[in-house]
């Protein structure tokens, strides 16, 4: 009891005296502070959170939507299947030391960047009520990529949401991720045309640093075929699960008419 009474002292002056107030001196810190920025990034982002509120699940499949495609009954919820995709991987991949990469295509206006907010939001459920280990976070590729150090994407985007830079190799070993990489579409040009013989973004990113699964999205037709495979794929020890967003059936547009009416009453 004394020696663990000396411990939480001394933890407490390194917290307060050698971190500082603000600082995270624990895991358990980071994690909070994670949460607690992504609750402010969408309390600032108005539009968003409306968004969030009146959210219909999106249908995917594992081939582009056509319009020969509209009698046909195979797509499947997007979020379950992305959900159920992470807790496949991490049963058979938990002895391998194999990337997890999920890329996510649709058009412009399908919903990619809500449907991120809300996986991630789900994601952060399922690791509050136990059901998993991994801490989601959410980037936004055209705010946080900078072409002259791609490297450090990852930690500059985690520093941004507070974490701070000193402890970052703590976090990167102690904690498991699913980083959310939203709209890489819209670095691409950037990215392309810097000088690196390296196109994968794997590993012009250095994700093999973190002990995290990957999910990135981009609009359709912004990259050719050679450019996805090269460039999101890879060739290496990389499992990839391509992901394609169809559009609302007739019964998913009548649920969002239908949740946007209530919503609206609200304020009325």
């Amino acid at each position: 009891m004394k020696g663990q009474a000396i411990y939480v002292i001394l933890f407490e002056y390194f917290k307060k005296y050698i971190m500082g107030e603000m600082n995270p001196a624990s895991c358990f810190d980071v994690i909070s502070l994670l949460k607690e920025s992504r609750k402010q990034e969408l309390e600032e982002d108005i539009t968003m959170s409306q968004a969030l509120e009146t959210y219909i699940s999106l249908q995917a499949n594992n081939y582009s939507y056509t319009s020969n495609d509209n009698k046909k009954n195979d797509a499947y919820d997007c979020r379950q299947h992305i959900i159920d995709l992470l807790s496949e991987e991490k049963e058979e991949n938990k002895n391998e030391n194999q990337q997890q990469v999920t890329v996510l295509q649709g058009k412009s206006g399908s919903g990619k960047s809500l449907f991120c907010r809300h996986l991630e939001e789900t994601l952060w459920e399922s690791y509050v009520n136990g059901s998993t280990t991994f801490i989601p976070v959410y980037i936004s590729l055209s705010k946080c990529y900078n072409e002259l150090n791609e490297k450090e994407i990852i930690s500059q985007s985690i520093q941004i949401k507070k974490i701070n830079k000193e402890i970052i190799d703590i976090v990167r070993e102690n904690i498991s991720f699913v980083f959310i990489l939203d709209g890489f579409d819209e670095i691409f040009d950037k990215f392309d045309k810097n000088n690196n013989n390296e196109r994968y973004f794997y590993d012009r990113f250095n994700l093999n640093e973190w002990n995290a699964k990957i999910i990135v999205t981009c609009r359709s037709h912004v990259l050719s075929d050679e450019d996805i495979q090269h460039v999101l794929i890879g060739s290496k020890n990389t499992t990839t699960s391509m992901i394609y967003l169809w559009p609302f059936s007739k019964e998913q547009m009548n649920g969002y008419i239908d949740k946007n009416i209530k919503q609206f009453s609200k304020f009325t």
